[in-house]
């Protein structure tokens, strides 16, 4: 149901959704079977002839082929598709304004994680991304080089890890089982430019001093030998018979270089290690965007001094909708959701991450 709000805002409107339909909604868009057949759906199809290098940058960097501009009117038009859910009729009925770009359009990622495979000449010493399909058996590992988000020094690094991998009587650990040795690196860089390096490495059947043979290779590597162009600030070595593994169980083994990275937010700098997120670290709950909890709704929503509610959501037409939905319906005491609704009243979307379809939006919603 629609209505106008009573609180001396003349005009102004606000949804007043049935909380039975919000739940109902919700639950309808998060079956299991529901949602692992959109995934399915997402996966890519390409043209026969579409070179292995446009794969791999059609799926990390999908607005790659088109001008910064027109990537910007893509996100613009796309925001303001998700806020027309919003509002009567699908018409937007408050202020969206322009996106504010990216102040940097390139080489914008802090961290990169190449991983080793066959390539596209079936070399198995390979450092790069997956693309394909592992039910059509035609998965290869593809170099980055070209991708415009990725920086030139996790490049850089990425090649340099291939060269070393590809001189090493060693082979690659392309399964856990296979007896291959060599896997994936980590590059991570801070706006200052400081690089730090994590390889991880398959001991298989190796002794104790065979490993370390192999590690001082890698680390002579890098400090003297044609990796050191890449001027690591850090190099750090994890062995691992797993998939992935805690520090506790394997630690991390500082090759050379500082121990850490920073990097700084205004006045305030974050102290990044070898293993650190630069954010919220909940495992079990990882591959999920999650919206801001019920609960923190209802009491928003219970405090009337609260007048005016700024939201920032990384992915507005995920799970955040339903925080918007609750925040807007009408009051509903059997699920807690007591005062006066609040309204979108302005929106900007922000860019963040140029060449994809990721798109951050800012709501201010009042009451």
């Amino acid at each position: 149901l629609w209505c106008r709000q009573a609180n001396g805002i003349k005009g102004r409107t606000c949804l007043s959704f049935s909380s039975k339909d919000t739940i109902a909604a919700v639950r309808a868009t998060h079956q299991p079977v529901k949602k692992r057949q959109r995934k399915r759906d997402r996966r890519p199809t390409w043209a026969a002839d579409l070179s292995w290098e446009d794969r791999l940058a059609s799926v990390v960097t999908p607005l790659w082929r088109l001008t910064y501009d027109e990537q910007l009117e893509v996100k613009q038009k796309h925001q303001e598709k998700i806020l027309e859910q919003l509002c009567e009729g699908g018409k937007i009925t408050f202020p969206v304004l322009p996106i504010l770009p990216s102040p940097v359009r390139d080489g914008y990622r802090n961290k990169s994680t190449f991983s080793v495979n066959r390539g596209v000449d079936g070399n198995p010493k390979t450092v790069g991304f997956y693309v394909g399909k592992g039910k059509d058996g035609n998965i290869v590992c593809v170099n980055g080089d070209h991708l415009p988000n990725m920086p030139e020094k996790h490049k850089q690094v990425a090649r340099r890890y291939q060269e070393f991998i590809r001189r090493s009587s060693l082979q690659p650990c392309l399964l856990l089982h296979d007896g291959g040795h060599w896997r994936e690196v980590t590059v991570r860089t801070d706006a200052a430019g400081n690089t730090m390096a994590i390889v991880y490495f398959h001991p298989q059947g190796l002794s104790r001093e065979e490993v370390a043979a192999h590690r001082e290779d890698l680390a002579e590597f890098f400090a003297n030998g044609a990796g050191s162009a890449c001027e690591l600030d850090s190099l750090y070595f994890q062995e691992s018979a797993m998939t992935r593994c805690t520090r506790e169980d394997s630690p991390y083994q500082l090759l050379f270089g500082h121990t850490h990275i920073y990097e700084q937010f205004r006045i305030h700098f974050f102290r990044l290690s070898e293993y650190s997120y630069a954010g919220l670290q909940l495992p079990h709950l990882s591959g999920r965007i999650l919206p801001v909890h019920h609960r923190v709704i209802r009491a928003l929503r219970s405090q009337p001094a609260i007048r005016r509610l700024v939201y920032v959501s990384c992915k507005s037409e995920g799970e955040a909708m339903r925080n918007f939905r609750e925040l807007c319906c009408a009051p509903d005491p059997k699920r807690k959701l007591q005062g006066d609704a609040f309204s979108p009243s302005l929106a900007v979307p922000v860019d963040m991450f140029p060449h994809t379809e990721h798109c951050e939006l800012v709501i201010l919603f009042e009451r």
